[in-house]
């Protein structure tokens, strides 16, 4: 018997986008269920990305507009999750009425509309050999084509006519259960409510118990939803697909196909499920990814963790929660574990055959994934090879080497240096020498862990003249000290780093022969990731938290972020003017300038980490803070001001109301949306959290509540 994998395509998801700025093709899955992308879904026009609910999805909590539309019939649409991030705390939709929108990825009512790639050869066998893959054109109220869709796989879709008798029979222990349940909404513990099928007259149901979103719910023959609670019935009917790919199908299933697609793309004709969120916590990247969502998980029946760990996603970027779904979800729920007859298979086997023949397509099993930088060092230590960073001061190239290897032995040149402290100390009575301090620390731990790989890191190479950098030659040359004493155990492996001349006025070039032994990773800073960073809670002691303070500080201190936030990349990174070389900033001033601004309060006292220029700079970006959290909780403030401000003036604007406690933390949330806009909110929002789990939460909770108001004035609008 053929399985469902036999006809569904696993395909290669790029999840990045350019206003998510995490990274590149590291976010790439291979999935065999997704959403569409903004990309996808942007040349479309407004009413080909209107979606509509099935009653399933709106007994599971989807949300439904109060107007009718539809070039088919008037329904009510809804709201349908795309797969890619607006920011770090939005990830898009399609709206009610076709336009492109966001939503926070707590929220719970939007539908589910997946997609999937048939296998083309698969789909033409069992169409021949059964009534299978049913395609039919779907037209509009004139006539007119406007999709085809394909049939494949059950699910629950339309409330079940005969729902009163059903329920009669169910509370009499009449009604036989198949033994099989579907996922339906997330509740409150985080698990998911399970539905339950049963075989009556010929047909199956699934007994679901509603959590209506509101009064607009109402199913697709205008019956309204029941209250929450309520038990309803859906009957279990054939999905239907709308074909994305139509015109370049072969001639077989399109008789004036192209012939030109790999495969058959569908996305669900209608929303097959509500009820879940794109994520359960706010207020980290993590929260916004694909790879992460349980939504992922329940279409796709998978361990979340154990398909990052294999590779599928960015483990570097793999969230705090975890969702395991493996052998339940979407995938196992639209088939009864098989699907067509043994002849499809055998046909399947024939054409493994074939391909079998021709395996050395890829001989070797290439992989062929983008790596990021962390990833090649990661990868390069792994493999024994010696490894240059070069990047500019502050980029965090020592923090990388520490992030592999916490323990890591580290040599650090300076241009006044005892050469005994590479090569050793002769003793002059036995005229040998005793080993240094560096390597007696790396063979102790390299014994003590022969199975892992220990870093010998040589910081600062470039930062000394080349007469220094000769003291590490025959470390790097020939994996020994001077005159070959001091030979590296098998498992160390040598990493050096250095500054730019671009960046730094006292740095000098590698030697050739030291270049050419080295491998080489190259990094940038990136502003987007210093500020994620920089949220974050900073591990300080008592003694260093900022007078008054009831919570740890910040990282970076808030109305820095704020400023470097407003500004453009280079304000992260001033590169070396030697005529004014006071203008010199990096990640690492600026952490300094936060430590400095905690302690004295005083915005000036920043001149000595970044200069003159750039202090006055932030003195008056600072000075902007026009109001505090009782001005807003009390409504003391002018409306007008706020609405033409620009962003600068508004990003100032809030730093006088981050120290807002929990109890005004709805009135000032809604103040910024309302005055200042959602992107000055998400930051707001950041800045408030500090990166910290209880304060994320506060703010998750917060939003669940303002949910329902906000998405009944989206439906008022329309």
């Amino acid at each position: 018997m053929a399985e469902y994998k036999d006809f569904i395509v696993r395909t290669l998801l790029d999840n990045t986008d350019e206003n998510q700025k995490t990274g590149n093709t590291a976010f790439i899955t291979q999935d065999y269920v997704f959403f569409e992308s903004y990309d996808e879904v942007e040349a479309l026009s407004e009413d080909q990305r209107i979606a509509y609910s099935s009653d399933y999805a709106v007994m599971n909590g989807a949300s439904l507009t109060s107007k009718y539309s539809g070039p088919k019939e008037y329904r009510k649409p809804i709201p349908q999750w795309l797969r890619s991030a607006k920011s770090w705390s939005e990830v898009y939709v399609t709206a009610y009425n076709g336009t492109l929108d966001d939503r926070d990825p707590l929220y719970d009512n939007v539908g589910l509309c997946p997609a999937l790639s048939l296998n083309l050869s698969s789909v033409i066998y069992a169409r021949s050999d059964s009534q299978k893959f049913k395609i039919e054109s779907v037209k509009d109220k004139s006539g007119n084509i406007i999709y085809h869709t394909i049939e494949f796989g059950t699910y629950p879709q339309d409330r079940a006519k005969n729902s009163s008798e059903l329920e009669e029979l169910f509370n009499s222990h009449q009604l036989t259960s198949t033994g099989k349940t579907y996922t339906g909404y997330m509740k409150k513990d985080g698990t998911f409510q399970q539905n339950q099928e049963f075989d009556y007259d010929g047909k199956k149901y699934v007994r679901v118990i509603s959590n209506k979103f509101d009064d607009d719910s109402e199913n697709k023959d205008k019956t309204k939803v029941l209250e929450k609670g309520t038990p309803m019935w859906a009957e279990v009917q054939p999905i239907k697909w709308k074909i994305k790919n139509w015109d370049e199908l072969p001639k077989s299933l399109n008789p004036n196909g192209k012939g030109t697609a790999k495969t058959i793309y569908v996305k669900s004709e209608e929303a097959i499920m509500s009820g879940i969120p794109f994520y359960t916590k706010y207020g980290k990247i993590e929260d916004i990814m694909w790879q992460n969502s349980p939504l992922r998980a329940i279409l796709n029946g998978y361990d979340l963790y154990e398909e990052l760990n294999k590779g599928n996603g960015n483990i570097n970027y793999k969230a705090n929660i975890n969702y395991n779904m493996k052998g339940k979800g979407f995938l196992s729920e639209m088939f009864d574990g098989v699907v067509l007859s043994s002849n499809i298979k055998n046909n399947q086997e024939q054409e493994q055959e074939q391909v079998e023949k021709f395996h050395n397509i890829n001989p070797y099993g290439f992989v062929y994934d983008n790596l990021d930088n962390d990833e090649l060092l990661r990868l390069y230590i792994k493999s024994n090879v010696s490894v240059f960073l070069h990047g500019p001061s502050g980029v965090g190239k020592s923090e990388r080497v520490k992030q592999i290897d916490p323990t890591a032995t580290r040599i650090t040149l300076r241009p006044q240096m005892n050469p005994e402290e590479v090569d050793g100390v002769l003793d002059r009575e036995t005229n040998q020498y005793k080993p240094p301090l560096w390597y007696t620390q790396l063979c102790e731990k390299c014994k003590a862990e022969p199975n892992m790989k220990h870093v010998l890191f040589i910081d600062e190479l470039t930062n000394v003249k080349p007469t220094v950098q000769s003291l590490v030659y025959s470390i790097v040359l020939d994996r020994a000290g001077k005159d070959g004493l001091w030979p590296l155990p098998e498992n160390a492996v040598v990493v050096a780093a250095g500054n730019e001349s671009a960046n730094n006025l006292a740095a000098y070039p590698l030697t050739n022969a030291l270049f050419r032994r080295f491998s080489h990773i190259y990094y940038k800073i990136d502003k987007q990731a210093w500020l994620d960073w920089a949220t974050g809670v900073s591990k300080v002691t008592k003694q260093e938290h900022v007078e008054n303070s009831e919570t740890p500080n910040a990282k970076i201190h808030p109305a820095i972020v704020a400023y470097i936030m407003s500004r453009d990349e280079s304000i992260l990174n001033k590169e070396l003017d030697e005529e004014n070389p006071e203008i010199v900033t990096d990640p690492r001033k600026w952490e300094i300038a936060s430590k400095v601004l905690y302690l004295t309060k005083n915005p000036k006292a920043l001149v000595a980490a970044v200069g003159e220029e750039i202090t006055a700079d932030f003195t008056e970006f600072v000075k902007g803070i026009q109001l505090s959290v009782e001005d807003v909780v009390n409504g003391r403030y002018n409306k007008m001001n706020f609405l033409e401000m620009g962003v600068d003036k508004k990003l100032s604007t809030i730093l006088g109301l981050i120290t807002a406690e929990e109890k005004d933390l709805s009135i000032v949330r809604e103040f910024i949306r309302k005055y200042l806009g959602k992107e000055i909110l998400a930051t707001y929002d950041s800045l408030w959290i500090r990166n910290n789990p209880e304060r994320a939460q506060i703010i998750a909770e917060v939003i669940l509540k303002e949910s329902g108001e906000e998405v009944l004035s989206e439906r008022n609008i329309e």
